[in-house]
């Protein structure tokens, strides 16, 4: 079962388009994630094979007490610091960090996805969809190259 619509067997074998497209998507996407985790520095005791919590462990090398992956990132500051601790001196990326402006969050992806050539998908202060954030994550993760 996927999330979303129902995926059945019947309805690949009956052409439906958004059941095919669903399994593309998340066979692409958990193999692409892999070759991208595969690369990450993580801590040694990180060695699930669930994307999502090695994305996780990612994290809290930077930011100890992320448990999720839609609230803890709506302030931006997870992705601050993940950005940071591999490029110290990206420009404006301190100063958005330390501001407390009502726009931190959303100047904080603007200036990672500019400086980055990421696409700004996630609309923080929103709380993200947690499909986006390791979406993100990994557009991050190859361009950090951690």
């Amino acid at each position: 079962k996927m999330e979303g619509e129902e995926v059945t067997p019947h309805n690949i074998l009956q052409g439906d388009s958004v059941s095919t497209l669903q399994v593309v998507w998340a066979i692409s996407f958990h193999w692409q994630c892999e070759v991208v985790v595969a690369n990450l520095k993580l801590p040694p005791l990180a060695t699930s094979p669930n994307i999502e919590s090695l994305v996780l462990a990612w994290a809290r090398t930077v930011s100890p007490g992320v448990t999720n992956l839609t609230t803890d990132w709506s302030d931006g500051l997870v992705v601050a610091r993940l950005v940071l601790s591999s490029m110290p001196g990206l420009v404006g990326l301190e100063a958005a960090l330390d501001s407390d402006h009502k726009n931190k969050a959303e100047n904080i992806v603007k200036l990672v996805s500019h400086h980055l050539s990421i696409p700004p998908l996630l609309s923080l202060p929103t709380i993200p969809d947690k499909r986006v954030t390791m979406l993100y994550m990994m557009c991050l993760a190859q361009v950090l190259d951690p």
